[in-house]
Order: C-alpha cells, then sequence, then structure tokens
C-alpha cells in the first residue's frame, strides 16, 4: 500500500512539474524600439519609427546564447535581410535578454514585417514577431 501511495504522490509531482518545466523554456522574441534594460520595459512596441533601433527581448532557455541566434527580416513573406543579434543586456527581473539587430530602419519602407530569430548554424526558428514601420 505505501509503494502506490509512494507511486501516486511521484505522479502528482511530476504532473506539477512537466508544465513548469515546458513554461520556462518557451522561447518568444518582441520586436521592440527599447535600447536599454531600465523600467518600463515595452513587450508591445509594434510600431517603428525610421529614427529608432529595431531590437529584441528574447526569452532564452538554459544553454541558448544570444550569440547562437540569428535574425531574418521577411517583407510580404519573403526574405530580404539577414544578420546576428548582438546582446544589450539582460533584464534578470523578468527573464528577459536584448539584443541589437543592426537594421537600419531608415532603409525601409512604412508597412508591416515578421522578424524570425533562428539558430545561426541549423536555421531552426527560435522565434517571430511582426512589427510596422511608421513616418
Amino acid at each position: 500500500m505505501k509503494r502506490k501511495k509512494l507511486a501516486m504522490t511521484l505522479l502528482v509531482l511530476l504532473a506539477a512539474l512537466v508544465p513548469l518545466a515546458l513554461f520556462a523554456a518557451k522561447n518568444a522574441i518582441y520586436v521592440t524600439s527599447d535600447e536599454e534594460c531600465d523600467d518600463p520595459i515595452n513587450l508591445e512596441d509594434n510600431a517603428i519609427s525610421p529614427s529608432e533601433e529595431i531590437n529584441v527581448w528574447l526569452t532564452l532557455p538554459a544553454g541558448v546564447s544570444v550569440n547562437d541566434l540569428c535574425w531574418v527580416l521577411y517583407d510580404k513573406g519573403k526574405p530580404i535581410l539577414e544578420g546576428d543579434l548582438d546582446e544589450i543586456c539582460d533584464y534578470p527581473a523578468k527573464g528577459l535578454t536584448l539584443a541589437d539587430t543592426d537594421i537600419n530602419v531608415g532603409q525601409l519602407i512604412p508597412g508591416s514585417y515578421s522578424l524570425r530569430v533562428v539558430n545561426c548554424e541549423t536555421g531552426d526558428t527560435f522565434s517571430r514577431d511582426s512589427f510596422r514601420v511608421v513616418q
């Protein structure tokens, strides 16, 4: 009887831990014009003007570094630019890292774009976000 109770307890603990592990490993990017890790951070800044920089907030799972990641910029579903990400700073309170894309916003015409972050070696998609270039 004790073994059955112990097995049930372990099963309940495992069921509770699996969703937490999956949540902690979730990859995400947020296009932003933030340039520093100061409050307030803006995860919903999807309108970028030509005078601003296109940066990304990243949630990085354990073992993944900004140095492992590259970006690809899409216009109407077609890749138009790509490059490496450069880490700017960390925001540990929210588990975020801010990275620079080096995209020259001035060369983009106003409209909607998609930014995909990929593993530089494999090309596997890490995450993606959309944004608009506005006047």
